[in-house]
């Protein structure tokens, strides 16, 4: 006899399989039960914290940077397809700096956890990011400061070992931050991952990550508000969802417009009826093919939110992003609002670090989805030009003292515990290694894959002031000598940087 589950049921099926292993993991560990939904601040400070194996590394490990260890249930962390394992994490984030000695400011003992990422985890087998929710004793979702973000219960662990530099991502998101309304928030941290019988020592330090917030809908993520159904979808009635553009997710709920897939971010999946994915996909639709099919209709600056598109497209070309409006791009809209492009997302391969995309000069943005129709508009192409003058002004968000003042701060902040991520992956040393996608600048040490960074962003924005203020009109972008400068520059390779002509860091070129 066979017998089917009902969905419902498989649901609390496997959330009370969830509770049971949190719950063995909880008593493994000799951790309390937790007993308050926000977890914020210094509330979980009061659980005694159980004593495990340090080696000598471990017990000599200092940060400048906060520390996570995170305890799984299992042997190693799942797969971003396969479904989350619960693991307990200790929050070590004092102010003055680390050591995994010390008491951890919050034990979280209710953890989801699993790697994240769909290429990377196929490209690299080092280092892999992390997704993360907070949890109490009941698998329900409790909130949590992580690195002093608005309290959340989901967070993500970024990879840095495909940047040598470790601050493509952390400058990318600094730079758009006076732009775009949400940017996701990023501290740097380090991370020890281990299963409840490890001890903490040099095979469990899994290296500096990026801590960051997820792209979500909320009142300190994204606002777009509950979804309202209009139909049929006109002007701009109806609204309230979020969406990424990316590579197909078969465990996520999607959808396929002529060659592109879209997967639903917001509403979750208890509000997203068949109802509400049909109107979705019907609203969003009517934009993208306005947007890909007719860029000059007039409707488009009633329809979208103008600004978020053009601080979009300059920031991707700025850092000359190969994934630009690609991979990793969103767009949302509140009920009754336009669409909007963002929140940003996913920049290790820019500023020249993809293989293929490493000079500072040259445009990319009119062979990339949606740019490559928008900017044929004159009227946004105007609008585009206009801008980038403004924030490439003295005091602007893209002027060279900006640049050079987030490269310092950055730099500050992650600098001290370089060596420590340097020294878990050798290889970053040699210089002649490349990670598949990634572009050689044969360089060996943290400091000039930085300078490297900042060279390029100096060089490129002031290509950019040159090649934007001498264009009439967009047929200069679309141009074929627009497209023979682009191959031209692309040909020299990394050869355009010279550690010779490069100054050290915190001097000013």
């Amino acid at each position: 006899m066979r017998f089917r589950l009902s969905q419902r049921t498989a649901r609390k099926s496997a959330l009370a399989l969830l509770a049971v292993c949190a719950g063995a993991l909880g008593v493994l560990c000799a951790v309390p039960a937790a007993r308050e939904t926000d977890l914020s601040a210094t509330r979980t400070s009061a659980y005694r914290i159980p004593k495990r194996k340090l080696a000598p590394f471990a017990r000599q490990f200092a940060s400048p940077l906060p520390i996570l260890e995170i305890v799984i249930a299992e042997d190693a962390l799942p797969l971003p397809e396969q479904e989350p394992i619960p693991a307990l994490m200790r929050v070590f984030d004092r102010p003055g700096g680390n050591r995994l000695t010390d008491m951890p400011r919050a034990l979280l003992p209710f953890v989801s956890a699993r790697h994240r990422g769909a290429i990377s985890m196929h490209v690299h087998f080092r280092q892999h990011s992390i997704r993360l929710k907070i949890r109490d004793e009941k698998q329900k979702p409790s909130r949590f400061d992580l690195c002093g973000f608005a309290p959340d219960d989901d967070f993500v662990l970024i990879a840095t070992y495909m940047d040598r530099s470790l601050i493509r991502d952390r400058m990318a998101y600094e730079l758009a931050a006076p732009l775009i309304p949400f940017t996701p928030k990023a501290k740097y941290v380090e991370v020890f991952v281990r299963n409840a019988r490890a001890r903490l020592d040099e095979a469990t330090y899994s290296g500096i990550y990026l801590a960051m917030e997820q792209i979500e809908a909320g009142p300190h993520r994204v606002a777009v508000g509950p979804l309202e159904i209009a139909a049929p979808p006109d002007g701009l009635g109806g609204g309230g969802w979020l969406l990424q553009s990316d590579r197909f997710f078969t465990n996520r709920p999607s959808f396929w417009i002529d060659d592109e897939s879209f997967t639903i971010v917001a509403p979750g999946s208890r509000a997203l009826t068949p109802e509400a994915l049909d109107f979705i996909q019907a609203d969003f639709g009517r934009f993208h093919r306005l947007m890909r099919q007719d860029p000059m209709n007039d409707r488009l600056f009633d329809l979208l939110e103008m600004d978020s598109f053009i601080h979009m497209m300059l920031l991707q070309e700025f850092v000359k992003n190969i994934d630009a409006f690609r991979y990793s791009t969103f767009f949302h809209r509140s009920a009754g609002g336009r669409l909007v492009a963002g929140p940003p997302w996913d920049f290790n391969l820019a500023m020249g670090n993809a293989r293929d995309i490493t000079s500072p000069e040259g445009f990319i943005l009119q062979r990339q989805p949606y740019s490559k129709e928008l900017l044929r508009n004159p009227g946004i192409f105007r609008l585009y030009q206009e801008r980038w003058r403004e924030l490439r002004r003295p005091g602007g968000a893209f002027s060279d003292e900006r640049i050079l003042d987030l490269v310092d701060a950055i730099v500050a902040e992650v600098g001290p515990a370089a060596s420590h991520h340097y020294g878990r992956y050798q290889e970053l040393r040699l210089p002649g290694r490349h990670f598949i996608f990634t572009a050689t600048y044969h360089v060996d040490s943290f400091e000039k894959n930085v300078r490297v960074v900042r060279d390029f962003l100096l060089r490129r924005a002031r290509w950019m002031d040159g090649a934007l203020a001498e264009m009439a009109g967009p047929e200069d972008l679309f141009s074929e000598e627009t497209e023979r400068e682009e191959t031209e520059a692309e040909a020299i390779g990394t050869a355009w940087w010279n550690e010779s002509e490069s100054p050290p860091l915190r001097s000013r070129p």
